[in-house]
């Protein structure tokens, strides 16, 4: 009886044991803090890029373009909005995927050689000096003065209260209707059990694509999506979809982001690239407004970002 006694206190010891190494250090234990940060790359090293002003190891990290894990560090740069996932302060992922993909649909129009205005999926796209270029269909550098009808350009950003998207890098990817490919992230408006809008393009989409597991009650109004699919025919602004992702954060998260303050109501009801902000506890820095650029941190409660800081930026 006394050795089976000794043999059963060194067994919940053990387990003990092992169960705290499980749950702790920077290894993605189940106890491990998530935290999200959404801005644009300011600078860049081999090993690392900043993003709202925090600089963070890209050594590490998981680099998804395209949503395509194990991209090369380099294929991310300055001007492009990007997502950085870290877990006990350890950097495991930074993604990029722009806001539109798809044909310009008009003849730009602009003031000079770098300022230019046009339209994509129903989007007013605005170029200006601070636009970071990428590559054309070809490899070669791309710049304000080659964007024209027809052209399929990926564009990343931050939407402005008016509904438009200040570019903040721009590339194109071939021609129309060559290339008929389409990508949209937004609010789902005006849905029904086919269709849904998001900003100015209506999306066509049938309920077999929907996972369950990505929503789970369902689309709904209100919602920030991803949807790629291509053009409908013709058509410049209607999609249909081959996949729908839902691109609300993860329940307890923490998150920054930074973007242009949309739908304002209040200082605990507006939003930021997308996501749904609560500043009624925060500590706030700046006049909260439609069309002023914020940068906000909190933490994820029910589809909510519950801000603890908003700045100016």
């Amino acid at each position: 009886m006394e050795k089976n006694g000794i043999k059963l206190i060194f067994s919940v010891f053990l387990a003990l044991i092992l169960a705290g190494c499980g749950t702790s250090g920077t290894d993605g234990g189940t106890n491990g803090t998530k935290s999200i940060s959404k801005g644009e790359i300011t600078t860049k090293t081999t090993t690392s890029i900043t993003v709202n002003k925090t600089q963070f190891s890209s050594t590490s990290a998981d680099i998804v373009t395209e949503d395509t894990g194990g991209s090369a560090e380099s294929e991310i740069v300055v001007g492009m909005v990007v997502k950085v996932t870290s877990e006990d302060g350890v950097v495991e992922e930074i993604e990029y995927d722009e806001e539109l993909e798809g044909p310009i649909a008009d003849d730009p129009t602009g003031v000079g050689t770098l300022d230019r205005t046009f339209t994509v999926l129903g989007t007013t796209v605005v170029v200006d000096g601070s636009t970071v270029y990428g590559s054309n269909d070809v490899g070669v550098p791309y710049a304000a003065a080659d964007i024209v009808k027809h052209h399929v350009v990926e564009v990343s950003g931050f939407y402005q209260m008016d509904g438009s998207l200040l570019a903040t890098y721009i590339e194109m990817n071939g021609t129309h209707p060559a290339n008929s490919e389409a990508e949209i992230k937004g609010v789902i408006t005006l849905l029904s059990p086919t269709q849904f809008t998001i900003g100015g393009a209506t999306i066509k989409y049938d309920s077999s694509i929907i996972k369950p597991d990505e929503f789970p009650s369902g689309l709904d109004n209100g919602i920030y999506v991803e949807v790629e699919g291509t053009l409908d025919g013709a058509s410049f602004t209607t999609i249909v979809a081959k996949e729908i992702e839902n691109e609300t954060e993860d329940e307890g998260s923490e998150v920054e982001v930074e973007g242009v303050v949309t739908g304002y109501v209040s200082d605990a009801d507006f939003m930021v690239n997308g996501i749904k902000v609560d500043a009624s506890g925060a500590d706030i820095s700046v006049t909260i407004a439609d069309g002023v650029m914020v940068d906000v941190e909190g933490t994820m409660v029910g589809g909510v970002l519950v801000a603890t800081q908003v700045e100016g930026t």
